[in-house]
């Protein structure tokens, strides 16, 4: 999905790179993604925080998930990564994505400790 979504939002930003100097762009290329994709960067946080609520209930006796755990976190931890340092969010308007990033990252530090 994470895929999808960056490829989606460098789509967006290509076909608009001349309105680049347009107020908010950043936000102008984010309600675009979210009318392609169905989702902007925010909803996404939102779909991998439950998506580490999830995981983080998930009985240790689930044998197939515990086996791909570890590849699943370090994954995460990537698109946290690619997320925290992608133009939005280092917009001003964007930068409110900064403490649910950091909320997420802490959480799945906890996970890969467990």
């Amino acid at each position: 999905m994470w895929t999808l979504i960056k490829d989606d939002i460098a789509d967006v930003r290509k076909a608009l790179a001349g309105c680049r100097d347009m107020e908010h762009w950043e936000t102008q290329c984010q309600v675009i993604l979210k009318a392609n994709s169905g989702v902007d960067f925010g909803e996404f946080l939102d779909y991998l925080s439950h998506g580490l609520d999830l995981l983080s209930l998930w009985p240790s006796s689930k044998e197939p998930l515990i086996s791909h755990l570890p590849e699943t976190l370090t994954r995460l931890a990537v698109i946290l990564k690619e997320i925290s340092e992608d133009a939005f969010t280092k917009s001003p308007e964007g930068a409110t994505l900064i403490p649910s990033i950091l909320d997420l990252q802490r959480r799945l530090e906890t996970l890969q400790r467990e």
